[in-house]
């Protein structure tokens, strides 16, 4: 097996799609990719992965992995190539066959190999294998080739212009090079494809993978700084990192260290002097290190040794670790100085605040009172983790005990949580908390380590939120905050009607003491506590919590509480989902230049449950992905499950059953060990639909029956956020269970009076028209279908209206209304192809196989056959065209059969030369 063919390939998507497609190509000319890069970017690994997709797919693969010092030995990586058609090379005739076994040490000869015989040799051998399916010519590092295995190639590159030959090359150098092998020029079709470095997000999945490590978001973007997203030097850097220090500088690996010391220890003083200051910097420009190096020639010299270079106008080091090398290896007294230098040279409030906080070591009531202006002025802007840091320095120069330093140390806990390391906030908590006497300061910081654990289960949080009430006696405003956390963690428990309570008296002391930030936030939870319950929003109420909102200045940056965020959530729950999704996407974008990690996956989780709910499957699980990816981010593994129930949501509504299942169950299971009811009763609504997709409706009702109950222990009213109530009456149907079903549809019609919600009403006249029709009452059966469609005409859920066609379709096959059944289940099946939703078109597609007869032939293709159709003759694999349009494998080849059935054609290539000739529409 090939070295690093069993590594799991992390954050190169893109590069994977390109060699598939050249993998997937069918033109019977030869087409090439080459992935170009610097060492250690991850060529190789990309490079195994095509190899073995490669495999996967049948083709004939000849592969060489030359070395640098086998560059020496003539025709070494030739042999490599054709070890797997040596038979082939038997068939040769004489003359080159001799050839070929001379080059290849086959045979013994006392006449060397002659270039131009070996040459026609392979060129014969890879046109005898390119008769049966492609051949694949795949070399990892081309730049160690021999010269006359290179020399063979690039003739036979020149002469298989009509062969189905693919060529798949890694090369380690600069990407301006021009390709090896003269690829460029003779192959028609030829991508170099120039390999990036990782993402942050790309990179912490790397050090989980292949490490297991677990980096807080600071720590991994200090890492991704040093290593610039080279996932060799993060990973070797990673190795070398002291799991019991998690604030000391990264250690740089022996290997690179020995070879950037050298670089260092060449300079005079002047200029290692200089390469410190600039190593020291934020954002090192020549002007500022000048200043901070009173003048001399350290920058000329250094720039002359190629350590430092000057890119439009900004100061860069030849090599990121060099940077790191640099100060790593000064003494903290030269470090110390640096700092003082450079503050006194800086530009910005910032950095002089910055190096400031380096370069001192003593209590100092000025420069904390400093560095706390520049915390805020960076949290301000965005910066989190700068605001972190600078109040952490601001905290450690303030004399211990005084107000100032509790004060000082309860924000930059904040500040760390709001940055995206939740953990680094509760250790700071903690031992806050720990020095504080009882009193409205510490219940102050015990509200603060109730948000920070309030993820890890509700229980914890309220006993925290509990006693820091009892410390917070006579302030009114520090109760209402405590107020608020307590409606979070009673709604998490199922404790709707609790946290209303909790909201209500928020409200109440915001008011009282006029804080009008409090009062916005208190509105916002008590918003959705009251539609939950099924109560009706006042929309008085609403406009005036936004404009509320709107005429504050400052927002905080990390609360899921307020009027905009909390009414998307309430206008997506009941179908007002043009108003929803303004309100989130604005809400998407104040947090995400806010900066703050901590909520931004939880905005992304809402717009995922907005576009499910509008029938935007696609977009729902990109939106699912985006919030899970955040999450990780954060390595705070309590809150995955939030993440997950939106993305089992979406990839159950897909069909990706196996992904939807997995994730639901991880959801369930840290639901249950944490005590978070609603999420537990979500998640067994998502198991049960992927049950009902399959057609099993006593296991769909294993999974409902407790989730019903718990909707009916919690009182909740607004019923159609969980996937719970519609799902359990078609399951009951599914088991004759008709009675219970009854009373399950009765529930849900009583819970949507109260508010008239649409969602309701066509759920349960469904129901009550599934249970007609069991019990052979096909009148009765039409009025309540007739209920429901009436109903549909005001909710915005296409997914639903599908359902209640489907059931309207099987409904009248039995009754055996033939014509209408037709036609209303061929309306759902375009619904459902339209949706994305792959499994249930396919219950549409086996209900209407099931009417005797044969329906009207129509060769018109539905918008998703059409842009399958559109992809498929770009030359796009089913697996890319998939990843366009973001549904299933399956559901593209379902969509292509569809369209060769319609269409009249066989092939890819018909269906190109017909698309030629007939307009899509």
């Amino acid at each position: 097996m090939l070295r690093g063919m069993t590594e799991i390939v992390v954050g190169r998507a893109e590069e994977l799609n390109r060699i598939d497609v050249l993998w997937d190509d069918v033109v019977p000319h030869p087409t090439g990719l080459l992935l170009d890069g610097e060492a250690g970017i991850g060529k190789t690994s990309i490079w195994c992965a095509g190899v073995a997709g490669a495999r996967a797919r049948g083709l004939i693969v000849l592969v060489a992995r030359p070395a640098e010092r086998e560059r020496a030995l003539p025709y070494s990586a030739l042999a490599d190539l054709l070890e797997p058609a040596l038979e082939k090379v038997d068939e040769l005739p004489v003359p080159l066959r001799h050839a070929l076994d001379s080059a290849l040490q086959r045979t013994a000869s006392d006449e060397p190999a002659h270039q131009l015989a070996v040459s026609r040799a392979v060129l014969a051998v890879i046109r005898a294998l390119a008769v049966d399916r492609p051949v694949v010519v795949a070399v990892d590092d081309v730049q160690w080739l021999d010269p006359p295995t290179e020399n063979t190639l690039a003739f036979v590159v020149r002469r298989v212009s009509d062969m189905p030959v693919r060529i798949l090359i890694a090369r380690r150098s600069d990407s301006a090079s021009p390709p090896p092998l003269e690829l460029e020029r003779a192959l028609a079709r030829f991508t170099v494809v120039s390999v990036a470095p990782l993402s942050l997000s790309d990179l912490d999945r790397l050090l989980r993978t292949r490490l297991g490590v677990h980096l807080p978001r600071p720590r991994l973007a200090q890492l991704h700084r040093a290593c610039s997203g080279n996932p060799l030097h993060a990973l070797e850097i990673a190795r070398s990192l002291d799991a019991t220090n998690s604030d000391g500088d990264l250690s740089i690996p022996a290997e690179l260290t020995s070879v950037l010391r050298r670089r260092l220890d060449a300079l005079p003083p002047s200029a290692r002097d200089t390469v410190l200051l600039a190593a020291a910097c934020i954002q090192p420009t020549p002007s500022l290190v000048r200043r901070a190096a009173a003048g001399g020639d350290g920058l000329t010299v250094a720039r002359e040794h190629d350590v430092l270079r000057i890119e439009r106008g900004r100061l860069r080091f030849a090599h990121p670790l060099l940077a790191s090398s640099a100060y790593a290896t000064a003494t903290a007294e030269d470090r110390r100085d640096a700092h003082a230098r450079l503050a006194g040279a800086a530009d910005t409030a910032y950095e002089r605040a910055h190096h400031l906080a380096h370069a001192t070591d003593e209590p100092d009531e000025e420069i904390a009172a400093e560095l706390e202006r520049a915390a805020t002025a960076a949290a301000g802007r965005g910066g989190s983790e700068a605001a972190a840091d600078l109040a952490e320095h601001a905290a450690r120069l303030t004399p211990q005990g005084s107000d100032e330093w509790h004060e000082r140390r309860l924000t930059a806990a904040r500040y760390r949580l709001t940055a995206g390391d939740p953990e680094g906030a509760r250790a700071a908590l903690e031992s806050l908390i720990a020095s504080l006497p009882a009193g409205p300061r510490r219940a102050e910081a015990l509200a603060s380590l109730a948000d920070v654990v309030g993820a890890a289960g509700p229980d914890e949080a309220m006993r925290l939120c509990l006693q820091a009430l009892d410390e917070a006696a006579g302030d009114p405003a520090l109760s209402a905050n405590i107020h608020l956390g307590l409606a979070t963690f009673t709604w998490n428990s199922g404790a709707i009607a609790r946290s209303a309570e909790h909201a209500r008296e928020s409200v109440r002391l915001a008011e009282e003491v006029g804080d009008r930030r409090l009062l916005a936030i208190s509105l916002g939870d008590l918003f959705q506590c009251e539609t939950m319950l099924g109560l009706l929003l006042s929309d008085e109420s609403a406009a005036k919590a936004l404009a509320l909102q709107e005429s504050l200045e400052s927002l905080p940056a990390s609360t899921y509480s307020l009027p905009r965020f909390q009414l998307g959530i309430v206008y997506t729950a009941t179908d007002r989902l043009p108003e929803a999704r303004s309100l989130l996407v604005t809400e998407l974008e104040r947090v995400t230049a806010s900066g703050d990690e901590a909520i931004r996956w939880g905005v992304h989780c809402r717009l995922s449950d907005l576009e499910l709910r509008a029938g935007n499957l696609a977009e729902a699980l990109q939106h699912a992905q985006m919030a899970l990816d955040l999450v990780r981010l954060l390595d705070y593994p309590v809150l995955e499950r939030f993440a997950l129930a939106p993305y089992a949501a979406a990839a159950a509504h897909i069909g990706d059953v196996d992904a939807a299942r997995a994730a639901a169950l991880t959801v369930l299971e840290q639901s249950e060990e944490s005590g978070n009811r609603m999420t537990a009763v979500r998640a067994r609504g998502t198991l049960g639909f992927v049950e009902l997709s399959l057609n099993r409706a006593a296991e769909a009702w294993d999974w409902l029956a407790p989730a019903v109950d718990d909707l009916i222990a919690m009182e909740a009213g607004e019923l159609s956020i969980f996937g719970v109530a519609q799902n359990a009456i078609d399951a009951l149907v599914g088991l004759g269970r008709l009675d219970e079903a009854t009373s399950l549809i009765d529930w849900v019609d009583e819970k949507g009076r109260p508010a008239a919600r649409s969602w309701h009403r066509a759920v349960a006249a469904r129901g009550r028209a599934l249970v007609a029709a069991s019990r052979g009452d096909h009148a009765a059966a039409q009025v309540a279908l007739d209920a429901a469609l009436a109903a549909h005409a005001t909710l915005p859920q296409p997914f639903e209206l599908a359902r209640t066609l489907l059931a309207q379709g099987a409904i009248e096959r039995r009754a055996k209304h033939r014509a209408s059944a037709r036609q209303t289940l061929t309306r759902a099946l375009e619904l459902f192809d339209e949706l994305g939703a792959a499994r249930w078109a396919e219950q549409a597609a086996a209900e209407l196989a099931r009417i005797p007869g044969r329906g009207p032939a129509s060769s018109e293709l539905t918008e998703t056959e059409r842009r399958v159709a559109e992809l498929v003759v770009t030359g796009l694999s089913n697996k890319e065209v998939a990843a366009r349009l973001f549904v299933t494998v399956r559901t593209v080849e379902a969509n292509l059969s569809k369209v060769y059935a319609k269409l009249g054609v066989r092939s890819r290539t018909e269906l190109a030369n017909r698309l030629g000739r007939r307009d899509l529409s």
